[in-house]
């Protein structure tokens, strides 16, 4: 709709055209401005404030040095310092999982088998230290509570992987000298082993020892 404001000349108006719309912003902004104002002048600098305020506060608390216990292990750190790392934690202990899944070299698998703890419960600080609500403590506590298999199951990688190498060799000493490298090997982390992995240790070097023969 459209609002003509002129003269009449010679039977045509003359003058301006108004269109409804802008008439009615004119309207809302001649009874609003009064209203924008007092937001600017009352309310605008306690909002400003207030985000002043909150940033203030996000700084106090990403500088803020904290300490958390985990597992008998304390850490200490800002989370301005933890919240970059928990990417790469999360990315570390699954690939040292990974391995521990996979490898045959003792070496290997007892190494990332200790560095999947650290890694967990390094991750276990940062989370706590940042706030960030997890379930970490409760995989650390599955984790521990399954290292006992998780041993018997690398135990059993490496029998294979010993039984295959008897395999190949020609001479009864030479297979003998292999069984009890697999002993050996295995006894330098004997002290990560339980009552379990050590008999499961046993059957399987008897195993390897009647396959020498």
């Amino acid at each position: 709709m459209r609002v003509s404001v002129g003269k009449k000349i010679g039977g045509v108006y003359a003058g301006t055209s108004v269109s409804g719309n802008s008439l009615l912003k004119a309207i809302y902004w001649f009874f609003a401005w009064p209203f924008y104002l007092l937001y600017y002048i009352l309310v605008w600098p306690f909002v400003k404030l207030y985000q002043r305020s909150k940033k203030k506060n996000i700084r106090a608390f990403e500088t803020t040095q904290k300490t958390v216990e985990v597992d008998g292990t304390i850490f200490e750190m800002m989370p301005a310092e933890a919240r970059p790392s928990i990417d790469m934690l999360k990315k570390s202990f699954e690939e040292s999982l990974n391995l521990i899944e996979s490898t045959k070299n003792p070496d290997v698998f007892f190494e990332r088998l200790s560095r999947a703890e650290s890694l967990l419960k390094r991750l276990i600080a940062s989370y706590e230290v940042c706030e960030i609500q997890n379930n970490s403590r409760e995989v650390l506590r599955e984790f521990k509570q399954d290292k006992e298999s998780i041993i018997n199951n690398f135990i059993e990688r490496y029998a294979k992987d010993i039984r295959r190498k008897i395999y190949e060799l020609a001479t009864e000493k030479a297979k003998n000298n292999k069984a009890d490298v697999f002993k050996k090997v295995l006894l330098e982390f004997s002290d990560q082993f339980t009552a379990k992995n050590n008999e499961f240790i046993e059957s399987k070097y008897s195993e390897l020892k009647e396959l020498a023969k």
